[in-house]
């Protein structure tokens, strides 16, 4: 197989007490096809879009959205019917997560005409205020690698709604889950392996911290590719 292959379990984005998974949906919304001359089940496109949505969403809050992200998402777009669109705003009203639908399909439309009026309307409706503003005022480059202004905790904090909600993403960035360990650290999820799960993320917090404190830009690894820090 010349191609390589991300293979993913679960169709899934979480932050800071955010969910949204699309693990069923997928199974629920895909057919039969061929992958390599091999049969497989293939994502019909509002499924497909339905993930790039998320899934790109997901990278603008962590600031490594990518304009390929948005021409994928763009491209899918085209396949996508009025049923497809509707399954997909639906899909999102009924987890109350509109945040994770709206931001990437907004971006999307700035450079693409593939998105429908009405669906950004819809899903806009349940976005959190503060998270509006800062979209509203946003551009592409603030929200991708080529941001390398330490990240703000309201920069976090506004995909959340005032009151219980920002109480417990806070709470969730300074103790995570055991599971939300095992979803940036794989190689840690085992039980016996939490401790050093846990004494990573703190090492990250407090590196985080002090960059925001000494006005350092985003720490870079070693290609200098801005920092895949848990979201």
């Amino acid at each position: 197989n010349p191609r390589s292959l991300d293979l993913h379990v679960r169709l899934a984005e979480q932050f800071w007490g955010i969910q949204y998974d699309l693990t069923a949906d997928a199974w629920a919304d895909s057919e039969p096809g061929k992958l390599l001359g091999e049969s497989a089940r293939r994502l019909r496109p509002a499924g497909l879009l339905h993930h790039l949505a998320v899934h790109a969403s997901s990278d603008a809050i962590a600031r490594r959205l990518r304009l390929l992200h948005l021409h994928d998402i763009a491209l899918v777009a085209g396949a996508v019917d009025r049923a497809g669109w509707e399954r997909i705003v639906a899909g999102a009203q009924a987890r109350r997560e509109e945040r994770m639908v709206y931001p990437a399909l907004l971006l999307c439309s700035r450079s693409y005409p593939a998105i429908p009026g009405w669906a950004l309307a819809a899903l806009r409706a349940g976005v959190p205020p503060d998270l509006l503003r800062y979209l509203d005022a946003a551009r592409l480059d603030q929200l991708s690698f080529c941001n390398p202004a330490p990240t703000r905790p309201a920069e976090k904090l506004c995909w959340f709604r005032p009151g219980r909600e920002r109480a417990g993403a806070l709470r969730h960035m300074l103790l995570p889950n055991p599971d939300e360990l095992g979803h940036w650290y794989p190689r840690l999820a085992r039980p016996s392996l939490l401790p050093l799960a846990y004494a990573r993320y703190g090492a990250t917090l407090l590196g985080w911290g002090l960059r925001r404190a000494m006005g350092r830009p985003r720490r870079t690894l070693g290609g200098g590719a801005a920092e895949r820090a848990p979201r």
